[in-house]
């Protein structure tokens, strides 16, 4: 999550949390990840969910979470970050990373 301020409202009327997911190619060949958001109904996940890393790179990326406040059953919720190769070295791999969306 990040660390400048825990949430805000847009111009919607929705709740938004902005994270900053740090992604790793370890690998001497470019990896192409796709990045989802798990954990909450209705969820907008808004920035660049398709990445290519070259090899070696990372990367610090920001990503925004849109949740409705009527869909909200508590202040603090859970959330689970995807992200996942698709095809690389033959396979795809998933990594997942849990965190908290805050309202209120």
């Amino acid at each position: 999550r990040d660390r400048n301020s825990l949430y805000r409202e847009n111009n919607q009327g929705a709740i938004e949390n902005t994270y900053t997911l740090v992604l790793i190619n370890k690998s001497q060949s470019p990896m192409t990840v796709d990045i989802k958001v798990n954990g909450l109904s209705y969820t907008s996940l808004i920035g660049v969910t398709t990445i290519t890393l070259a090899p070696d790179e990372l990367l610090r990326h920001p990503v925004s979470v849109i949740v409705d406040p009527t869909d909200l059953k508590q202040a603090v919720s859970p959330v689970e970050f995807a992200v996942e190769t698709n095809g690389f070295a033959q396979a795809s791999y998933t990594v997942k990373q849990k965190s908290t969306f805050i309202y209120q």
